[in-house]
């Protein structure tokens, strides 16, 4: 039974109820259409203050000097964005290992410049060798300008 402030609306219940026995107690539905839309209005107008702000903070024209170097580089000594790796090493795998498809990279450091025609990227990866078996190499690739491997270093030797 619903609570009543008096005795006047006890008695208007007592009436409405006795027209209708069915009559349940439930008032009718609020219209929450215009309160739905003052939440979507709000809810977008958040998601374009973000991105907006996004935008503005993302356009800092102060970069730091690893992405200079990277834009810098020719294309075969970059870093690949998907998987960090560098063409011109992958090209040598494929040459050179006696399973290039079971080259798996572990990790790709990024490329460097050691003067104005040479360039160095480490990679340590796993692959199989002659016997059949799954070996981790370390190794350092030393390149010149074009993409041309140079030198190739154990990681480990250099570190001594």
């Amino acid at each position: 039974m619903p609570e009543f402030k008096n005795k006047e609306e006890y008695e208007k219940w007592k009436a409405e109820r006795l027209e209708n026995p069915h009559a349940t107690n439930k008032k009718p539905p609020q219209n929450y259409g215009s309160k739905i839309g003052w939440v979507l209005i709000f809810f977008l107008y958040s998601i374009i203050l973000m991105l907006v702000l996004a935008s503005l903070l993302g356009t800092n024209n102060s970069s730091n000097s690893t992405d200079k170097q990277k834009t810098s580089l020719p294309y075969e000594l970059q870093n690949s964005s998907w998987d960090a790796s560098v063409p011109a090493v992958m090209r040598w795998f494929q040459a050179n290992l006696k399973d290039p498809e079971s080259f798996k990279a572990i990790e790709w450091s990024p490329t460097k410049k050691v003067n104005d025609n040479s360039y160095f990227v480490r990679c340590k990866y796993r692959a199989k060798n002659s016997f059949g078996g799954y070996v981790v190499e370390n190794r350092v690739f030393f390149m010149n300008a074009k993409g041309e491997i140079i030198l190739i270093q154990d990681y480990d030797q250099l570190q001594k």
